[in-house]
């Protein structure tokens, strides 16, 4: 016998009604705060705000303080990315890509895209990286298309495929802003520096430098790339000038990857003093190994193949010092990564 649903309940009954809504709103409440809400919520606006004004690690350390949503998630993938934990930021991707939503599977595929051209798979990165931008572009997400058109650059970049790369910058810079954006500005520099057009490279660098606004983690790199450039163009003491202020932030950042790569300023430098540079190569060598970054080792091959032009040069630049496929320097022993970046400048004194 089914009992009157408008019957009047006992107090007892009403009671236990009671602790059965209560029951539900906690666990309500409970999926809020799991699912995106207090304790879980996206943090990636602030994050973001924390990579640009206190570096990787501190970013690091302030998403994997605020929960597992995806947004904190893909957080703490760029951060670790930033900070040249390429391992951690390609599981963090994985277990995004088991997300239905769309926005998740565009940028874990984008940063996996990232990762493997870091890692020179370009294959595979290739793969990531257009189904990020056929995701976005699905969406509508022109800001996104931006950057991974400027992702799909710098992978033919990394391959020297200076035709390709050409075509992906051409798309991007039809995005209004595109020649005030930095990371657009530091693709077309390096478009420049394949082609052997220092000079020009060397003006695309000083131009990023003015558009880097409040994005501190990035000055070490800009500051790096000005050195390096002012480096092959002769101008020694301004390569001088800006490398220890790539330091100087690198070493406010706590950022031993973008250390590594100023160390290569380092050595250009030394080496066009007819100075001996083997402990910063044995320690950049060894970082470049273990993290799988080939444009680190790139340079260092670069470095040590190039051989100062002649008066009659027309450009500080030949065919001559670019990079054999599959060329390698030895690898040291491992415990040459133990150097912090405060000992790598004391080196370059």
């Amino acid at each position: 016998m089914k009992s009157d649903p408008t019957a009047p309940r006992s107090s007892k009954k009403a009671t236990s009604f009671g602790k059965f809504q209560i029951w539900l709103l906690a666990l309500g409440l409970a999926g809020l705060l799991t699912a995106g809400g207090i304790y879980n919520q996206s943090y990636l606006k602030e994050g973001f705000q924390v990579l640009r004004s206190q570096g990787a690690m501190a970013a690091l350390t302030f998403f994997q303080s605020k929960g597992e949503s995806n947004d904190n998630v893909f957080g703490t993938a760029w951060a670790a990315y930033r900070h040249g934990d390429y391992r951690q930021a390609e599981e963090l991707c994985k277990q995004l890509l088991r997300s239905p939503g769309l926005n998740d599977q565009a940028r874990a595929n984008y940063l996996i895209g990232e990762l493997n051209t870091i890692g020179g798979d370009f294959e595979t990165a290739r793969e990531h990286l257009l189904t990020a931008l056929a995701i976005y572009e699905t969406m509508g997400k022109t800001e996104s298309q931006f950057k991974s058109q400027m992702a799909l650059a710098k992978l033919h970049l990394s391959q020297k495929d200076l035709a390709n790369a050409s075509y992906y910058l051409n798309l991007a810079q039809t995005r209004e802003g595109a020649w005030q954006n930095p990371y657009f500005l530091y693709f077309q520099s390096q478009l420049e520096f394949l082609r052997g057009n220092m000079a020009s490279a060397l003006s695309l660098a000083l131009e990023r430098e003015k558009h880097m606004g409040d994005d501190l983690s990035g000055y070490a790199g800009v500051y790096s790339d000005i050195g390096f450039y002012y480096g092959l163009t002769g101008e020694l003491d301004l390569c001088a000038a800006y490398t220890a202020k790539a330091q100087a932030f690198a070493e406010e950042q706590d950022d031993l990857s973008a250390s590594m790569h100023n160390a290569i300023n380092q050595c250009l430098y030394l080496k066009l003093n007819d100075r001996p540079f083997d402990h910063l190569r044995e320690a950049i060598v060894a970082f470049a190994h273990e993290t799988n970054d080939t444009k680190l080792m790139d340079a260092m091959v670069f470095v040590d193949r190039y051989t100062v032009p002649s008066a009659s040069d027309d450009v500080l630049y030949s065919v001559s010092n670019t990079l054999t496929d599959g060329e390698e320097v030895a690898t040291p022993p491992h415990s040459a990564t133990t150097r912090s970046p405060k000992a790598l400048a004391d080196h370059f004194k």
